[in-house]
């Protein structure tokens, strides 16, 4: 395969200078400025990957706080609820009794067999 170009059709840069490089050009700065660039960027990434574990080492902490803590509250309504069904029971046995008590004594009071 062949490629042939056009010829350029812009004349010729009349300063002779604008062929040459730059006296402040140097390749090892421009590598090293790159090679600075990526460091800069993979310190970067290391630093958010960093900050993005903490995040998440936090985030489980967090939840397992609440999960301690949703469970003793669990505990404490559990024996409250508890509790009230004990004072019910011996509510209830003390109003069984009393209305057993009024059913022995008569209308007037007298107990009868």
């Amino acid at each position: 395969m062949n490629f042939e170009f056009e010829k350029a059709t812009a004349s010729p840069p009349n300063n002779p200078n604008l062929l040459k490089k730059s006296p402040n050009f140097s390749r090892k700065k421009v590598d090293r400025r790159l090679e600075d660039g990526q460091e800069l960027k993979d310190e970067h990434l290391r630093l958010v990957s960093e900050k993005n574990q903490l995040e998440v080492q936090r985030a489980k902490e967090v939840a397992k706080q609440n999960k301690k803590r949703d469970l003793e509250e669990r505990k404490e309504i559990k024996s409250e609820i508890i509790e009230s069904q004990e004072t019910a029971e011996e509510n209830r046995e003390k109003f069984l009794e009393e209305i057993i008590q009024k059913g022995r004594e008569g209308v007037d009071g007298r107990f009868t067999k």
